[in-house]
């Protein structure tokens, strides 16, 4: 007589136990998914820290390429083309965005700073170059956007000691120009007039252009400061032209503040124009307005 109640009682158990497992199932998968997302990122940190990694190696190896008191030759630009392709290559596999690319146009590279120990503004050997980039990671669960409070911006930031480029203003392996003992002064005199005159014949060189900006990270509505920093070897600026990347006016000033209003990274643009020229330098992704940050 008891073979039926305990049959029942087993049937009652099984029957919880699935109605138990149904309640426990959504909460496991979304568990499963947001593990999922959390690994995405991670290993999408490990990637962008391996971009950080290359630029900067590069760009300590090739300091010519990126130093603005170095004109611009064609191995400078045979140098940042190939320093665009391997960066571009080496993000390729990233799930994050936007990533760096190099073809049809670089858009969003990393930009190599020099850590300026001797204040010479010059890269030299000892001194150490940086390279910092930002890309954003879409979450697959919207429970894991509700807790980190949407998308999720992870940043990568990799120093490398200068290997290349110059000591002191003079570049390795060439012999430091020394003066002469047996110069005399009436050859010093001449010397220091012809250059005078040369120099005040010579036409203006190219200029370099080249810019600065303080922040250039933080939340909206952004506020940037933006300083000219172009070589112009002495000759007279007539004109600087501004393009900050986000679809708003250009600027005419030397040294403007803008505001950006939304997010995203932009990359920001200065023509600059003297009676040597006109030319222009861009760093893309230069800036990064972020939505946590």
């Amino acid at each position: 007589m008891k073979l039926p109640f305990r049959r029942r009682r087993d049937e009652r158990t099984r029957g919880q136990a699935m109605v138990e497992f149904a309640i426990i199932l959504p909460i496991l998968a979304v568990l499963m998914v947001m593990s999922l997302d959390f690994g995405r990122v991670f290993f999408g940190w490990v990637g962008m820290q391996n971009v950080a990694r290359v630029s900067a190696d590069f760009a300590a190896a090739h300091p010519d390429a990126f130093d603005p008191t170095v004109p611009s030759t064609v191995q400078t630009q045979l140098l940042m083309q190939q320093y665009q392709v391997r960066v571009a290559n080496e993000a390729a596999g990233l799930n994050c965005s936007p990533l760096p690319v190099a073809s049809p146009s670089p858009t969003y590279m990393p930009e190599p700073s020099l850590v300026d120990t001797n204040g010479n503004g010059s890269w030299d050997v000892g001194e150490h170059v940086r390279v910092q980039l930002w890309c954003g990671f879409g979450l697959l669960t919207p429970l894991a956007e509700v807790i980190l409070g949407g998308d999720v911006d992870v940043a990568a930031d990799s120093v490398f000691a200068i290997r290349g480029g110059s000591i002191g203003g003079i570049p390795i392996g060439s012999v430091a120009p020394s003066a002469s003992a047996s110069s005399s002064a009436s050859s010093s005199a001449s010397g220091s007039a012809s250059a005078s005159a040369s120099a005040s014949s010579s036409p203006c060189p190219l200029p370099i252009a080249n810019f600065n900006a303080s922040p250039t990270v933080g939340k909206r509505p952004l506020t940037v400061a933006f300083t000219d920093a172009s070589q112009t070897f002495g000759c007279a600026v007539s004109g600087w032209v501004w393009d900050f990347g986000d679809g708003s006016a250009i600027s005419t000033l030397q040294n403007p503040t803008h505001i950006y209003t939304r997010n995203g990274l932009f990359q920001v643009t200065l023509t600059v124009t003297s009676p040597g020229g006109e030319v222009s330098t861009f760093k893309p992704g230069y800036i990064h307005v972020c939505g946590n940050c």
